[in-house]
């Protein structure tokens, strides 16, 4: 009976220690518990004010920033514009027109001679100066400016044809223009750097391709088309080259990452370029490969990029006897380009 009772003690202690072991894990755990709520609650309150003093902060700067940087913008076109509000009373300029007559009456008469045919060529030459002095000066105009304006597309391309860059004439560019008679809102500079790094890419691969193969007949081509479904204005743009590398087919004027890190930071960003250019004028890009198939392999045969816009309605001094909605009642078909 001693045993048994002595037992009972030490079973009676044990299970005493176990409930106050038990009762001072569950006390520990209701500490925790409350300093977690109270650190919880501590940073509620420091994040609020944290992001209420961050936030008071970046915008006050962020708008100051915003203030100064539009100060900045606006003198520079002020400063633009004097400029060429200056370079405009050029007596040069102001006989631009004049020398344009003169050479179509010119051209008109019968009696050409080998001299005259000379002085016409020089003329002429000279006639195509002032054009690009004087386009440069509208161009500056706009180049500093964010600002959009209503143009008809078939001037932008047709502007844009008549001064074609030095560094891609090496190729022939056809521009097919029947079907670009509507209007778009944008920056003329942005439209034209946009066709310019297009224009450059196809140029640059098929010049490429001619080192390689110099049976090669290198094409460019420009055209048109209107996407009736979203009253969308497209520039299209084909090269018979070998194409654009898979891996950016879904990045190229697609994403604002620079494509081409191989030459150096000063090149390489006309992709970025065109991305920012569409974004800005709510723009879209399609980037594809041509491809032709013989039934039984498929080979590319070139690209094509095409550009659209919003069309909006063309201001009345543009209209003429066909209109927007007049348009491309079918399909573009222009055939295909000659391979190389």
């Amino acid at each position: 009976m001693k045993h048994i009772a002595t037992q009972h003690k030490l079973n009676q202690a044990v299970k005493e220690s176990k409930e106050k072991q038990v009762l001072e894990e569950q006390n520990r755990r209701i500490k925790a518990e409350n300093e977690l709520l109270r650190i919880i609650e501590f940073d509620n309150i420091f994040r609020q004010n944290v992001d209420a003093i961050f936030t008071s902060t970046v915008g006050n700067n962020l708008q100051k920033i915003n203030t100064e940087y539009l100060a900045i913008l606006k003198r520079l076109e002020t400063d633009v514009q004097n400029i060429t509000h200056d370079m405009r009373k050029a007596p040069v300029l102001h006989t631009a027109n004049v020398i344009k007559d003169a050479l179509e009456k010119i051209n008109r008469t019968e009696s050409m001679n080998e001299k005259i045919n000379t002085l016409v060529a020089i003329i002429t030459k000279i006639d195509r100066s002032f054009q690009i002095i004087n386009q440069v000066i509208n161009n500056l105009d706009e180049m500093i400016s964010l600002e959009q304006r209503t143009y008809k597309l078939s001037d932008l391309l047709n502007e844009f044809k008549e001064s074609l860059p030095n560094n891609i004439k090496e190729v022939p560019i056809s521009f097919i223009l029947d079907k670009c008679d509507c209007c778009i809102n944008i920056n003329r500079w942005h439209f034209r750097s946009i066709l310019k790094n297009i224009l450059y890419n196809s140029h640059k691969e098929l010049v490429d391709r001619l080192i390689d193969d110099e049976t090669c007949q290198p094409e460019i081509r420009v055209f048109c088309s209107i996407d009736k479904d979203t009253n969308q204005a497209q520039i299209i743009v084909e090269d018979n080259g070998r194409g654009i590398p898979e891996e950016y087919l879904d990045k190229l004027y697609q994403t604002p990452e620079r494509l081409n890190t191989s030459c150096g930071r000063a090149r390489g960003n006309g992709s970025m370029i065109v991305f920012a250019y569409l974004l800005l004028h709510n723009g879209k890009v399609k980037v594809e490969n041509l491809r032709e198939s013989d039934g039984n392999n498929t080979k590319i045969t070139g690209a094509r990029v095409t550009v659209s816009f919003p069309i909006v309605e063309c201001p009345s001094e543009f209209l003429n006897e066909k209109t927007c909605s007049q348009l491309h009642e079918g399909g573009t078909d222009y055939g295909s380009l000659s391979p190389c």
